[in-house]
């Protein structure tokens, strides 16, 4: 699920007590959009949905399913006996059959990421990036550094140059598409949408020296997505701009 999508539900339930999400105040602004909250509004929230997914989810879908307006039932309609139809057309000419939608480009772009507040040892939570700091990352001023999570969004465009969105039946199609980690870090993949394909996987820059990073060491991140076409075998290929990584510092 789009954390666009269960930000503003979860501040909405945490309103109205149905969920108390600590560190929040007893009622914060809600704004349809996510991106509008203050960066540490937004962190507290997102934190507690990466803790509590499973359980956000239920009662995220529980929340907007109670939200839904009523379902008012008509009157039944008084029996008419229609007359006899016309005769049909001496030819009928159907119309030709809608192509199948296919997928003919991959957008992948850097979509968020959240830090360490202790990179070199377990715990010690989490923070977002936001702001002009993860601009400056992506401009390649500043690094990423150990322990760092970065999500991507990968969403695909079919052949009229419609973007692919949840609840899309031919969703199905992005079963095909394929990750593959440029540089130095671990790719986390979920299905929030239960379709057998992650849109936004997320690489985790290792930070335990034991997996091969040492004091010193630089490196580059960023992901390339892949898809063949089933139909014609054409291959379509998408990578995100490399990124600086320096999980020590110097």
């Amino acid at each position: 699920m789009d954390y666009r999508i269960a930000a503003p539900n979860l501040a909405a339930m945490h309103n109205l007590g149905i969920l108390q999400i600590p560190g929040l105040p007893s009622a914060v602004a809600a704004p349809a959009e996510a991106g509008l909250f203050d960066p540490a509004t937004l962190g507290k929230i997102l934190r507690w949905y990466e803790q509590n997914k499973g359980l956000a989810d239920f009662f995220i879908n529980l929340f907007r399913g109670q939200t839904k307006p009523p379902v008012i039932v008509a009157p039944p309609a008084p029996i008419v006996i229609p007359p006899p139809p016309p005769a049909p057309p001496p030819a009928v000419v159907l119309p030709p059959a809608p192509a199948a939608r296919e997928i003919a480009a991959l957008g992948v772009r850097y979509y968020w990421a959240n830090r360490k507040n202790t990179p070199y040892k377990e715990g010690g939570d989490r923070k977002m990036i936001d702001g002009d700091f993860f601009r400056r990352i992506l401009a390649g001023e500043d690094p990423w550094q150990c322990g760092d999570r970065v999500t991507f969004d990968v969403t695909p465009s079919d052949q009229w140059g419609r973007p692919f969105v949840p609840g899309d039946a031919a969703n199905v199609l992005m079963r095909g598409i394929e990750y593959e980690v440029v540089g130095d870090g671990e790719l986390q993949l979920q299905d929030p949408d239960n379709i057998g394909f992650d849109p936004t996987p997320t690489i985790f820059v290792p930070w335990d020296p034991a997996s091969g990073v040492k004091p010193g060491y630089q490196g580059e991140l960023g992901l390339i997505a892949r898809y063949t076409n089933p139909r014609t075998g054409e291959q379509i290929k998408s990578a995100s701009p490399l990124t600086r990584i320096r999980p020590w510092a110097a």
